[in-house]
């Protein structure tokens, strides 16, 4: 019998070397792939989310109050406000441009830097839980899903958000395999970092924190209660220690005027800006933002019962959306073929406790403040990407395993081995994926917000035809940003000699939300203008004529002063 060669260090050195250098060339190749997707959407961009331009607003006040000053004046917490700040300092030094046109590329080069970022911990995610292919099948898969691949491109908070609770969820699940205090003390920096980016981020070191606990009483790891002590103590002093600068400012745990409503709480009371002749409207600046395009809206004049109920079919609708309405699918089956996975890997159990926890106060959120998001839920299609690979990649070995026990069926004590995963059950795969991922891309490849072009084009002409102390009135905010005067609110404009204040008004006449300025829609707006003696003084496009062009702006001159009463005789 020939005798095996016992491995030596060297060996497996040299195994752990190309181990290092396979993770190298995987997350290099995610790397290229995440630029060129984001390169693309970042080119085919026409306006900026309208969330982007309260999140601009709060970030060019820091250059102009004290920081506690704008932490309390501002319903969002600052991470993402003041990494726009930060990404905007080389683009305003170097670009040109109008600054609404470079500030827009800032807060949308934050978010794309974000998200390309975003496949390093998303990728050692997936291998430390599963294997590397999950991990680069994950994280290329939710960078192509189209409700997460046009959140994240767009300039909005959730892509900074994702990737600090990524790398969180990183470092606990290595943490949780061990009882080194620095691994879990750097588990507290990245949630404390999560939370000054989104209030949710808070349940990261909770859940983190609950399973620790609960571990020991269960007596799943041996950890003495000291070594548990000392772990959650670092973990919650170090989340404590980075946003502890935003309790402080803020003296709560969130300005956002959502997280009171859960709570039943008032929410803080709104420090009203005074009306200035930029804008000529009197705005709450703890107001939510009004202009965010909600996933679902629920009456909450309705009972208890009927929210509770609507809340989860919309929750379960949305999630549908979100996965492009089948990789849900994969997701149920990895959930439930790697149920197992929990009793060997402790990481796994933060994951379910954070998923649940999360899932509920979505719920929540519904049911007592009426709205939720596809944005929302982008923590749990995340997490959700990594058994929705895994089932892929199994589900190719089953179904072989199945059509080797229907032929041996007759074949009575033939046992049927397991089959292994060869080049035709890895090739099945594979084009399983493929469809998954390409299925979606040709919606997730469509220009972002081009319905919007008209209002980008109004707001263009107003900068050039309009004076700073005229009033603009716009009821999507996209015309009054692409104006300037977002710039212009914090300064004091005078008129130029003889130059007759104007108002002008951009109706969107193919539009039926709700107009934001005067609670009209647009044809009852026009009625209303023309009689104030508004006239068309642009139309978008123009190759149509002003009667039927979706994008029109009226100017409407000052009311003429009122006329004293008669002296009588």
């Amino acid at each position: 019998m020939e005798e095996q060669p016992v491995p030596t260090h060297f060996d497996e050195g040299q195994t752990q070397a190309a181990g290092r250098w396979r993770d190298v060339a995987l997350v290099a190749l995610l790397l290229v792939f995440a630029v060129g997707l984001r390169g693309w959407l970042l080119t085919h961009t026409e306006v900026v989310a309208r969330d982007s331009i309260g999140y601009i607003r709060y970030a060019l006040e820091f250059e102009s109050e004290s920081w506690s000053t704008v932490l309390r004046n501002n319903h969002q917490h600052p991470g993402y406000p003041l990494t726009v700040l930060a990404v905007s300092a080389p683009v305003r030094a170097y670009g040109t441009g109008p600054a609404s046109e470079l500030m827009s590329l800032s807060a949308r080069l934050a978010s794309n830097l974000a998200a390309v970022l975003l496949v390093i911990p998303m990728y050692f995610l997936g291998r430390l839980l599963f294997h590397r292919a999950v991990g680069f099948g994950a994280s290329a898969l939710f960078q192509c899903l189209p409700v997460p691949a046009h959140v994240l491109s767009d300039g909005l908070s959730e892509a900074l958000f994702l990737l600090l609770a990524c790398a969180t969820l990183c470092f606990m699940v290595v943490a949780m395999r061990g009882s080194r205090p620095w691994l879990f003390a750097l588990c507290g920096v990245f949630s404390g970092l999560a939370y000054l980016t989104r209030p949710e981020g808070a349940l990261l070191a909770a859940a983190t924190l609950f399973v620790l606990i609960g571990l020991k009483l269960m007596n799943v790891q041996q950890r003495s209660w000291r070594q548990i002590a000392t772990c959650g103590a670092s973990m919650t002093l170090m989340a404590g220690i980075v946003s502890t600068p935003y309790l402080f400012a803020t003296h709560s745990i969130s300005n956002k005027p959502s997280i009171h409503q859960m709570f039943r709480q008032d929410s803080p009371a709104a420090e009203v800006a005074p009306a200035g002749p930029q804008t000529g409207m009197t705005t709450s600046r703890l107001q939510p933002l009004l202009a965010s395009t909600f996933g679902i809206t629920l009456n909450l004049q309705d009972t208890f019962g009927r929210r509770a109920r609507q809340a989860v079919v919309g929750l379960g609708g949305e999630l549908v959306k979100c996965f492009h309405y089948f990789a849900w699918i994969a997701v149920l089956l990895g959930m439930w073929w790697f149920r197992r996975q929990a009793f060997t890997e402790p990481g796994m159990w933060v994951l379910l406790v954070l998923s649940g926890t999360y899932t509920l106060v979505l719920w929540w959120l519904a049911v007592h403040v009426g709205y939720m998001s596809d944005r929302h839920l982008l923590l749990l299609v995340m997490l959700g990407c990594y058994p929705a690979v895994a089932a892929v990649g199994e589900l190719p070995k089953r179904c072989l395993t199945r059509w080797n026990q229907r032929l041996r069926s007759s074949e009575i004590g033939q046992p049927v081995e397991a089959p292994r995963h060869n080049w035709r059950t890895l090739a099945a795969a594979c084009a399983v994926f493929c469809i998954m991922v390409g299925g979606g891309l040709p919606k997730t490849l469509e220009r972002l917000h081009a319905n919007r072009a008209g209002h980008h084009a109004a707001g263009l002409w107003l900068a050039d035809n309009s004076a700073a102390v005229d009033l603009v009135e716009d009821d999507h905010c996209w015309a009054h940003y692409y104006a300037g005067r977002v710039f212009q609110e914090r300064k004091t404009v005078t008129a130029p000699p003889g130059h007759v204040q104007m108002r002008y008004v951009v109706v969107g006449r193919r539009d039926r939300e709700i107009n934001l300025t005067w609670n009209r829609s647009g044809p009852l707006s026009e009625a209303k203008l023309r009689a104030e003696g508004g006239q068309i003084v642009y139309h978008w496009p123009a190759a149509q004529s002003s009667d039927d062009a979706p994008i029109v702006i009226y100017a409407v001159p000052p009311a003429p002063p009122p006329q004293p009463p008669p002296l009588p005789d």
